[in-house]
Formats: structure tokens, C-alpha cells, sequence
């Protein structure tokens, strides 16, 4: 370092931490091993703050050159001895004690003492009483005492030490002084570092200033034996420190151009020269950590291969921009590794600290201290910074040199920094393994990591786990750490196998009594979890105050997004609630912000009518009847109306108004899809059950019958079953409506359809739905109704085959009445054998009762009894043949048309059949003409049968026709005799 003659002073600039005093040493140490003709000393200016400058700035300084031997002549004690000025002061004790002043008042009280005693002696020689030698005595102390602090004044006085305060006295002193100094110098050049001055007062910085540049650059003699040639001054400072201080000064001293701008003239006047400090090469600040760093590796064996130069690498990233801590790291740092090593040898901690975790936190602490306060309150932070610092772009909440340090350091990490960080362990931590993955879990509050935590181990670990979860929380509570106790709340509570232990009922309770720090969690987890949790317990006030608890939470201004999960757990809940529970629970809903809040306790109401008072009803009647959109059955204020106003006891009043709004809603909605139209009619029912005789019921039924034909067929399958709802529930729907609404049934399309539905319900109908359903089926079966018959027979057969039966036994009686015979063919087949037998009767007795003038219709009813005659009772055809016998033989010209239905008729006894074929063949007797004979004994060949009397009688008859001269009787006899071969076969 070449220096220019005369004097010189440089200014060496960096912020604090970079390094300056390092630099000083460095120009110092190359001096010393490479310039002879150049001697470097440095002075400790904060050293001495508060001290003599002067005085001492010569004596270190003279010290300094002297140990070095480039002033070996020169005695810095000496040599400022003689400016050394000694100062009298008094001490901190104000007083001495002067014995031999108190020998007086000494001597006065023991002769007063002398005196009292000598009373007492004499007392009874002199009959004097003891009252008066006590006031005598009294009087006598009296005098003495103030006699003797009067004395003891005057013995108490100021006792004076000499002090001695070494210091400069005068200017000119200290210039000589200096002179005399720099003349015992030997090297050609003098270099002074003065070291630490941004951390002096500013009164003492400015005064160093003054120093150096009033008093500091003597001329120097160049002619003079053995002076120098020349010194130069190297002020190592924080430039900006400078600057505050000597502005500090000069505001003071009440500058009048501004306290920055004489600053800067004062120190440009100063300094000849300034050097910036610039940022350290990476390469150059590991060299010097290694050379820092090495004595302590070489201290610790027990570094894994390659964790050298990791620790070397640690230490330069993160003091780069600070070496003068480096020493400072390294002894924190094997401060800490003994604390770790003590603490093993105690038991009190097991594990075997990782050299470069125990680095990685002592920079923290140091370089970091307010994210090192974060960390010794949360360990878990330092995992989620790792996290955080991971990703390619950093959500900006940590400091950007803290960020760098996480990623350079991130190989650096352990699953539990907490003993790290405590230099301790707890006997779970020590003895239960996996103990610092439990922490992890209750401190996230992670249920399901506890939960597999938990499955993974055997019964015993089980049950060493949540002991050891349990003491945890009690510590968090001790320790007054809410989140972490809440967090631990959460991750217990939502384990459903914790449930009935004796864990959960002791932090519920420990929760419930500690208002408001965890009372204020509970809100926050799971309700129905809670609820469970706290039913569960023998403590049956639990569930009350856990109850309590979250009620307040959903009270509060956040309460909205806690009311929807709260009031679904209770309404899933499946204890019924006490009545202070209940009055608890209403009373909330009641509240001017609750009540309006539909959508939160929809369910709740569904669930649980009974906790809804007038005022909720109210408020949702009231919504209902300003926005009518929302009577709808997804609708939250239309869901609450419903609930309350569908259970027994409720305001009647309140329930017509409804119904009335929703008729309204209904009468707008019909005639589109029925989609909306069913979900509305659904929740209805709830009120008609409820109310039966609600004069709104019998209106909703009418209003179905009347918008009926306008109605699409998805909404009339809606109203039809609502329809049926209100027969079944409501004594106010007279038969009229009723029977109507049922006969609508048969409207529906798709019979198939129909027929399923009309199977499911037709058991439970109402008494004039069913009427009215059954009146149209029967009606369709017998061919008097619509839609037409096929369609009807197809709902019918899907009913129950004894209702089917007993509509077609119905329908098949309705249909020959009507002379619907075709329909009735049809339903006879399918009716019940006495509804059958009943129908022919009726059917017999209509053709008897018709006149043989009506054709047609007689020969209709003839063949539908006769192709049925299966059906009709013995008698009954027996009664038939009698009659058409009568008709036939009365009015012979109608035997051509009734004859060979007589013989069609099956007649089962041959008693009475061979009376029968008798009476024919007897008539005729009176009957001439062989063209009218010839049909009269066919009939009877039919009605003879194949065998027996009957049969020889026609026989007998057929044998005078083959005689007869007739050929219509000659080709019947031959025709009947070939067919059924010869009599009595």
C-alpha cells in the first residue's frame, strides 16, 4: 500500500456487518509480514467511549507501536503521566464517626444510669414511693437522650477520598504529546486505523473528527533524524451512521444552511480519500469460513464425510454480507452441541443431534431473530417455510434473504426440530416412538392422520397414543398455546374411535371451561361431531353446555357460515332435546338476524317443527307473500312455512294464509309441466295433515276438478295424486268432489301406467275417491263410459284379482242391464262365478221380459244366454226351456226361430229333461203343418241329449216321420236317424 507524503485520511465506507474491522486487520497483518519502512496500528475509538480520547488515543497507540517495536524508546505511561490531573470528590457514604468527640456524652449517660440505679438503693431508706422516683427517672432519660444526640450531631462528619481521573488536560498538551510520539517512531510511514467509530455517541464522534483533523496531522519534519515521512489515518465507519451523528450535531448547535448539506462539506474537507466497501466474492468468504471454521471441524469427528464443506458453505451463504459474526456462529455453535451433549448425558434429551440442523437454527436465531421467535412458538414453521420456498414463486409473506437461505439449506432438515430447538424432550417424546409425527398431526389438527396413525398400531400403542395426545393438549392449555390446543381439539374430537373414551369427555370438558380461549374454537369443528361426542359422555350437562357453546358461536358476526352445519346436526340429530335445549335452540331461530335466515335452518325445521314460534312463521309467511316466486318446494322460507304450519297446534290462521298463497301459486302454475307443479303439491300434504278441516283443503280439491280439462297430463298425474291426498285426509271433501276426483284416474294416459298406480293405491283410497274410481272403471268395463273398454279392462286387470273380480262381477250386471252384451261377454269371463250367475239371471229375465215382437234384441239376448249358458243355475235353464217350449207350441210360426235354441239348451237332469222333450213332442199333436213340425223335433233331439228316456222318445217319434207322407218329415227322420243311429244304441 503505497502512501503519499505528508498527511493523509481515508475513509473506509460500508453498512455495518460488512466487514470493515476484518479488512483493518487484514492491511494491519500484510504490514506487519511485508512492509518494513511502514508501521500499522489501530485504535478502538468505542473502546474508549465515555473515556479520555486524548490520553488514551496516545497511550494505545504509542502501546501498539511500542509491542511492535516500531517505537521501542517510547513509555506511553510515562510519557502521559505528567498530563494526568487527580480530582477530590466525597464517597457515596456522606459521613465518619469522630470517637473521641463522643467520650464526653459517653461518660454524661453512664453517670446518669449511675444515678437511676443508685434511687432504686435508696428508695425505701428514704420512704419514697415508686411514683415518684419513675417520674424522676423519666425526666432524668429525657435529658440524657436529648443531651446525647445533640453530642452524636456533632461527632457525625463529611469524610473526603482522593480520586484520581487521569485525562489531558489541555490541547497543546496532547499535540506535544503526539509529537514527542510520532518522533520515536522508526519506519518512514505511519498508518493509524480508527476502528468502531459509527458506534460511539455523536458527541464523541464528532469530537474523534475534530481530533484527527485538528490535532492528528502535525506537520511532519522530513529533515528531522529519524522522524517519518509520512502518516496517514484510515477511519473505518458506517458513512450513513457518520452522517446521522454529526447532522444530530449540528441541529444541536442550530446550523443555519441545513444539517445534511454541512455534513457533507465537513467530511469531504476530512477525508483526502474514501473507499466502498463492495459485497465479498463467494470464493473469498469460503476461504475465510474455512479458515474460521477449521479449528471446530477439526473439534468434531463426528461430522459425516462431505458435512465439512456443507457447514463451510452454510456459514459463508448466510454471513457473507456479516463476517465479523462469524466467530460469534461458531461459538453459539458449539455452545449448543455441548448443551447437547449435557442434556444426553442428564437423560433429558436421546437423540443425536445433527451438526448441520444445530448450524441451520443458530443462523436463524442470529440472522433471523423475529422468524426464529415464529419458530420456537410454531417448529412446525419451518417445514412450511421449506414448503413455501420450494415453489418457483414464493407468496412474498417471507423476507427475500431469509428465502434464499431456506432454499440453499434445504438437504438440511429434520422430521422434528422442536428438541433443536428446546434442547430438551419430554418422556413421550424420549420413550413413545413416532411422537413427533403425533405432535405434527394434532398441532395441523390432521383427524385423518391421526386416525391412520392410530389403525396402524396394536391396542396397547393405541392407547399410549391418545394418553400421550391427551397430555398434550393439557400442555397446550398450561401453556396457554389456544391454536395449538384447538387444533389438538379438532384432530381428537373427529375421530370417531375416541368417541366413547374417557380422552374425548376430558378435553371436551377442558374446553367448555375454558371461556373464551377454546370455547371460541369449538364453533369452528364439526357439530354433529361434538354433539355426538358430548351425548356420549355420563356427564349429561356436556351436551348442554357444548350446545350453549356452539349456539353463541353461530350468534356471532361470523355466525352465518357456522348456522347452516349446526343446524343440520341438530336436525340429523336423534336425541330428543331437553326442554331447556329446546327453549335454547327456538330462541336463537326467534332472533331478528336469525329468523330471517331460512336457508340455515330449513332442515332443522323439517326435522323439528316444534322449535318454530309465531315469529319465524311469520317472517317466512312474510317473504312468501312479497316475492311469490319462492313458494316452491325447494324454496328455504316456503320449506320453514310448511314445517311449522304442517304439525298439530299450530295458528290456524297463519296455515289458511298459506294455503291461500299457495292455491294462488298453484292455479298459475297449471297447464305446464308438472314437474314443479308436483313438488309443490308434496310438501302441501304436511298441512293437510295437520289440518284436515281446513276449509283451504276442500278449495284445493275443487280447484283440481275445475282445471282439470286444461291441465297437461304430467301435471294431472301431480293432481291426481294430490287429489287422493286430500280424500284420504280431509273429511271436508263431500262425494261429489271425491267420486269426481277418483273418476279422473281413467283420464290419465297410458293404461299400463295407470294400472300400476291405480294397483298400489286402490287398497288405502279414500271411501268417495275410491267410489268415484270404481263408478268410471265400471262404467269403461260395461261399455257406458270412456275411454273404451280395452283400456279399462287392462287398469283393471292390474288391481288384486279379488278387486278385479268384483268390478267385473260389477261391470258384467251394468253391461246386460244396458244390453251391452258384447262388454259384457268380455267382463263375464272374468267376473266371480256368483257375479256371473247373477248377470245370466238378469239376462235370462230381460229376454223373458222382452216381447216377441222385438227380434233383434230378443235373438241377441237368446245367444248371449245361450253361449253362456254355463253360468246359469240348473233351474234357471230349466225355466228358459219351459218358457221358449210355451212360446213355440202358443205361436208355432215362431218355431223356426226359437226351435233350435230349445235344443242348444243343456238340461243336466234326464228327469227333467225327458219331461220336457215330452211336452214338445205332445204339441205336436195340434200342429199340422210338417214345415213347422220338423224344427219343434229337432229342438227335442237336441234337448233329448245322447242317451236315456228322452232320447227313445224322440226316437219313437222319428220312426212315424220316416213313415210320413210328408218328405220334409221323410228327409228329417232319415237325416236324425243317420246321425244318431238306430234307438236304444
Amino acid at each position: 500500500m503505497a502512501i503519499a507524503p505528508s498527511q493523509f485520511t481515508i475513509g473506509l465506507f460500508g453498512p455495518w456487518g460488512t466487514g470493515k474491522s476484518t479488512i483493518l486487520t487484514e492491511v494491519g497483518r500484510q504490514f506487519d509480514e511485508a512492509d518494513n519502512n511502514t508501521a500499522f496500528v489501530v485504535f478502538d475509538a468505542w473502546r474508549y467511549d465515555g473515556d479520555s480520547l486524548r490520553r488514551e488515543f496516545i497511550r494505545s497507540v504509542g502501546k501498539e507501536l511500542k509491542d511492535k517495536g516500531a517505537a521501542p524508546g517510547y513509555d506511553p505511561e510515562r510519557e502521559t503521566k505528567a498530563f494526568d490531573v487527580e480530582v477530590t470528590r466525597p464517597r457515596a457514604e456522606p459521613v465518619g464517626l469522630s470517637w473521641r468527640s463522643l467520650g464526653h456524652p459517653l461518660g454524661t449517660a453512664i453517670t446518669a444510669l449511675l444515678v437511676i440505679g443508685f434511687g432504686y438503693l435508696t428508695a425505701s431508706a428514704l420512704d419514697l414511693s415508686k411514683q415518684t422516683i419513675l417520674d424522676a427517672e423519666i425526666a432524668v432519660l429525657s435529658a440524657l437522650t436529648a443531651f446525647v444526640l445533640a453530642a452524636a450531631n456533632r461527632s457525625l462528619t463529611p469524610v473526603e477520598v482522593r480520586e484520581t481521573k487521569r485525562r489531558v488536560e489541555y490541547p497543546d498538551q496532547f499535540a506535544a504529546s503526539f509529537s514527542a510520539l510520532l518522533r520515536e517512531v522508526k519506519a518512514e510511514r505511519l498508518v493509524i486505523g480508527i476502528d468502531n467509530l459509527d458506534r460511539c455517541s455523536p458527541a464523541r464522534v464528532a469530537e474523534i473528527l475534530s481530533t484527527v483533523k485538528t490535532f492528528l496531522e502535525p506537520p511532519v519534519d522530513a529533515e528531522g533524524e529519524g522522524s517519518i515521512k509520512s502518516i496517514c489515518f484510515v477511519i473505518a465507519a458506517d458513512d450513513g451512521a457518520l452522517r446521522r451523528h454529526l447532522a444530530g450535531q449540528e441541529n444541536a448547535s442550530g446550523a443555519q444552511d441545513g444539517p445534511e448539506h454541512a455534513v457533507d462539506e465537513y467530511l469531504r474537507k476530512l477525508f483526502n480519500a474514501t473507499i466502498r466497501i463492495t459485497d465479498t466474492l463467494m470464493e473469498d468468504m469460503k476461504a475465510f469460513t474455512a479458515r474460521e471454521i477449521e479449528d471446530f471441524i477439526v473439534n468434531h469427528p463426528e461430522l459425516q464425510p462431505g458435512a465439512s464443506d456443507q457447514l463451510v458453505e452454510m456459514a459463508a451463504q448466510a454471513l457473507k454480507h456479516n463476517p465479523r459474526r462469524m466467530k460469534q456462529f461458531i461459538n453459539n455453535l458449539e455452545l449448543r452441541l455441548q448443551l447437547f451433549a449435557q442434556r444426553r448425558g442428564s437423560k433429558r434429551i436421546q437423540i443425536e443431534p445433527d451438526v448441520l440442523m444445530v448450524a441451520k437454527l443458530a443462523i436463524l436465531e442470529e440472522e433471523f431473530p423475529d422468524y426464529h421467535a415464529q419458530l420456537c412458538a410454531n417448529p412446525r414453521m419451518l417445514a412450511q417455510w421449506q414448503e413455501e420456498v420450494a415453489r418457483a414463486d414464493p407468496s412474498g409473506n417471507l423476507d427475500e434473504a431469509l428465502v434464499a437461505f431456506l432454499r440453499f439449506t434445504a438437504r438440511v432438515k429434520s422430521e422434528d426440530v422442536r428438541p433443536y430447538l428446546t434442547l430438551k424432550q419430554s418422556s413421550d417424546e424420549r420413550d413413545l416412538p413416532g411422537y413427533g409425527e403425533l405432535v405434527a398431526l394434532l398441532e395441523d389438527g390432521s383427524s385423518e392422520g391421526l386416525r391412520r396413525l392410530l389403525d396402524e398400531n396394536g391396542e396397547l400403542e393405541c392407547s399410549e397414543y391418545v394418553e400421550a395426545a391427551r397430555r398434550y393438549f393439557e400442555e397446550q392449555v398450561r401453556e396457554r398455546s389456544w391454536s395449538r390446543a384447538g387444533n389438538a381439539l379438532r384432530a381428537l374430537t373427529e375421530v370417531e374411535s375416541l368417541h366413547q373414551t374417557e380422552v374425548v369427555d376430558h378435553i371436551l370438558d377442558i374446553a367448555v371451561d375454558h371461556q373464551p380461549n377454546l370455547e371460541r374454537r369449538l364453533p369452528d369443528l364439526d357439530p354433529t361431531i361434538l354433539l355426538q361426542a358430548a351425548r356420549a359422555g355420563e356427564d349429561g350437562e356436556r351436551f348442554t353446555k357444548v350446545l350453549r357453546v356452539l349456539l353463541a358461536g353461530a350468534a356471532e358476526g361470523e355466525g352465518a357460515e357456522r348456522r347452516r352445519p349446526l343446524f343440520s346436526a341438530l336436525a340429523a340429530f336423534d336425541m330428543e332435546l331437553s326442554k331447556p335445549d329446546a327453549k335454547r335452540v327456538a330462541k336463537m331461530l326467534a332472533g331478528e338476524t336469525v329468523r330471517q335466515d331460512f336457508d340455515s335452518y330449513a332442515l332443522l325445521a323439517e326435522a323439528r317443527p316444534e322449535l318454530l314460534g309465531v315469529e319465524v312463521l311469520v317472517a317466512a309467511l312474510d317473504q312468501l307473500t312479497t316475492n311469490p316466486d319462492l313458494i316452491q318446494a325447494g324454496a328455504p322460507a316456503f320449506r320453514v312455512a310448511v314445517a311449522g304450519l304442517g304439525r298439530s297446534g299450530a295458528d290456524d290462521e297463519l296455515r289458511e294464509r298459506l294455503l291461500t298463497l299457495a292455491r294462488d301459486k298453484l292455479q298459475a302454475m297449471r297447464g305446464s309441466e308438472g314437474v314443479e307443479l308436483g313438488k309443490l303439491h308434496v310438501p302441501l300434504t304436511t298441512i293437510l295433515n295437520a289440518k284436515p278441516s281446513s276449509p283451504g283443503v276442500l278449495r284445493l280439491a275443487q280447484d283440481i276438478v275445475e282445471s282439470w280439462e286444461s291441465s297437461e297430463q304430467q301435471s294431472r298425474w301431480v293432481e291426481i295424486g294430490v287429489g287422493l291426498r286430500l280424500c284420504s285426509k280431509s273429511e271436508l271433501i263431500d262425494e261429489s268432489v271425491g267420486t269426481t276426483l277418483g273418476g279422473l284416474v281413467l283420464d290419465l294416459e297410458g293404461p299400463t301406467q295407470v294400472g300400476e298406480w291405480a294397483a298400489e293405491q286402490y287398497r288405502s283410497m279414500a271411501k268417495n275417491f275410491k267410489a268415484g274410481f270404481r263408478q268410471r272403471l265400471v262404467a269403461a268395463l260395461s261399455g257406458s263410459g270412456q275411454p273404451d273398454a280395452a283400456n279399462a279392462e287392462e287398469v283393471a286387470d292390474a288391481l288384486s284379482e279379488q278387486a278385479s273380480k268384483i268390478l267385473y262381477g260389477e261391470a258384467v250386471r251394468q253391461a246386460v242391464a244396458k244390453g251391452r252384451l258384447e262388454n259384457a261377454g268380455r267382463c263375464l269371463t272374468k267376473a266371480s262365478k256368483q257375479a256371473g250367475e247373477e248377470a245370466m239371471s238378469i239376462a235370462v229375465q230381460s229376454f223373458r221380459e222382452t216381447p216377441p215382437g222385438a227380434g233383434p234384441k230378443q235373438k241377441a239376448l237368446l245367444d248371449f244366454v245361450l253361449s253362456n249358458q254355463a253360468r246359469l243355475a240348473s233351474n234357471v235353464r230349466v225355466q228358459l226351456a219351459e218358457q221358449m217350449i210355451g212360446e213355440v207350441l202358443k205361436s208355432p210360426q215362431r218355431s223356426g226361430a226359437l226351435a233350435p235354441a230349445i235344443g242348444q239348451i243343456q238340461i243336466g237332469d234326464s228327469v227333467q229333461r225327458t219331461e220336457l222333450v215330452k211336452r214338445l213332442l205332445h204339441g205336436l199333436e195340434q200342429i199340422r203343418m210338417p214345415r213347422r213340425r220338423v224344427p219343434i223335433v229337432e229342438a227335442a233331439a237336441g234337448l233329448a241329449g245322447e242317451s236315456g228316456p228322452a232320447r227313445d222318445l224322440v226316437g219313437a217319434e222319428l220312426e212315424k216321420f220316416s213313415k210320413s207322407s210328408s218328405p220334409v218329415e221323410k228327409n228329417l227322420a232319415q237325416r236324425l236317424q243317420k246321425k244318431r243311429g238306430p234307438a236304444g244304441s
